[in-house]
């Protein structure tokens, strides 16, 4: 358990730097080496984790951060839903047309 929290300290250090748009790239990086950690972590002597069970135990570790961050994701969705709080990237409520918006046509001769 201890490892797989750990594993994910970089994504959430990472994360920092979706404000930035340019920069939105780094915390899939840090998902990159989370993987490199715990694999390193699993493959440590002092897990004695047997080597052909090493893939196997990654495995149920990334399943069970999936699982959980999906939980996590909707269980704040129904909280700001429920507060009025309704986040336009992730329910698509960008108008069809922004206000004061005006169409311009351009008529070549």
């Amino acid at each position: 358990m201890k490892l797989t929290v750990y594993s994910m300290t970089p994504v959430w250090v990472a994360s920092i730097f979706y404000i930035i748009p340019v920069l939105r790239f780094i915390p899939w990086l840090a998902g990159l080496y989370r993987l490199y950690v715990l694999y390193l972590g699993f493959n440590n002597p002092l897990m004695d984790t047997p080597r052909d069970k090493v893939l196997g135990y990654m495995l149920v570790s990334l399943s069970v951060i999936t699982v959980l961050s999906l939980v996590f994701v909707l269980l704040l969705g129904v909280i700001s839903k429920a507060v009025g709080i309704r986040p336009k990237i992730l329910l698509g409520a960008f108008p069809a047309r922004p206000e004061g918006f005006t169409r311009v046509y351009i008529v070549s001769v």
